[in-house]
């Protein structure tokens, strides 16, 4: 990094350090997707940068989610693991979304009629249960 010039304001050198801060963090999520799994101890490392470097849940959510998507992460995690390591992943990054009274956010049309619906029903009691909110 090249030196800080002795005209910098406090604010600019606020900005700069946040932008470091940012930049940690993104690189520490690349490295831990990049190795595979999302363990607890990574989680619980995650969470307290998150907490010490004061970002929202929705920016953690986000910095998941793009390493989730990033394809050359994705297949650095499936060489070392020989698995697919995205799972935990997914899981960690999902949107909040909140919870329908009337569970109005599966309910079909009526002209609609699912070949399975006991497989459907399955999945979603699956999903539930796995990627339940912490």
């Amino acid at each position: 990094m090249i030196g800080v010039p002795a005209d910098v304001s406090t604010d600019e050198a606020k900005l700069i350090v946040r932008r470091l801060q940012l930049g940690a963090y993104y690189s520490i999520v690349n490295a831990f997707r990049a190795s595979g799994y999302l363990t607890n101890t990574k989680l619980k490392i995650l969470r307290e940068l998150s907490l010490y470097f004061q970002l929202s849940t929705e920016r953690h959510q986000a910095e998941i989610r793009r390493a989730v998507n990033d394809e050359e992460l994705s297949a650095l995690a499936d060489l070392i693991t020989k698995d697919d390591s995205s799972y935990e992943w997914l899981c960690e990054g999902r949107h909040a979304v909140p919870a329908s009274q009337d569970d109005t956010l599966f309910r079909l049309p009526r002209n609609v009629k699912l070949r399975n619906e006991p497989l459907v029903k399955m999945e979603k009691q699956k999903e539930k249960k796995i990627c339940s909110v912490k």
